[in-house]
């Protein structure tokens, strides 16, 4: 079972409005057959229900009881459902125009001096005020985190690179001397040096046995 709420709208007020909403509806179904900008209306000639043709005798308007769109706000509002046909009516009324000022006075002409509805209109200006407090300290904490995260990728970033690049002095290291090798002295094949063993080879036959 749902709870009880409370209303702070007075039964008048309810009725203005449910009668500002039945004239609203009625005139999204006319922009939404006749689109504006493809036909100029005035109060006395808009294609709605006339003088002559009663909301009642056309079920094809949304602000008609078949169509389920009224009477669930109406029932919302808690306005007495007698007053529930005449509230169709005027919001298919051809001078839908001329309602709308009378119900917006009706609607607002006890907020004035109402010192009970102003303390909960400054208790819910507060809420909002200290939520967007809230979700602004929420907002800098998480902008805080991802700075330090991003500092802490920096730093690990730039010890992996240092671990993997010699150092200046494992770079003098790497470039060593090649070792001096002594060059291997040149021999004349034709002429050897004195003293060589290449001049007392024997060059007599070799004897057949």
């Amino acid at each position: 079972m749902a709870a009880a709420t409370t209303s702070y709208l007075s039964p008048t007020q309810k009725y203005a409005a449910g009668a500002l909403f039945g004239l609203a509806l009625h005139q999204a179904h006319l922009h939404q057959t006749h689109p504006l900008g493809l036909h100029f209306y005035s109060d006395d000639d808009q294609p709605s229900t006339s003088d002559s043709a009663a909301v009642s005798e056309d079920p094809h308007l949304w602000v008609h009881h078949s169509s389920g769109l009224l009477h669930p706000v109406f029932k919302y509002l808690d306005i007495d459902s007698g007053a529930w046909s005449g509230l169709e009516e005027t919001a298919g009324s051809s001078s839908a125009s001329r309602h709308v000022g009378p119900f917006l006075r009706l609607l607002s002409a006890d907020f004035d001096d109402d010192s009970q509805r102003s303390d909960q209109e400054l208790a819910l200006s507060e809420a909002v005020d200290a939520m967007a407090c809230t979700l602004e300290k929420i907002q800098e904490s998480s902008v805080s985190k991802r700075e330090k995260i991003r500092e802490y990728e920096h730093q690990c970033r730039e010890k992996f690179s240092n671990s993997e690049a010699p150092s200046e002095s494992e770079k003098e290291d790497m470039h060593f001397e090649t070792p001096h090798m002594p060059e291997t002295p040149y021999f004349d094949c034709k002429n050897p040096p004195q003293g060589s063993t290449i001049n007392k080879i024997d060059e007599s036959p070799i004897e057949e046995i």
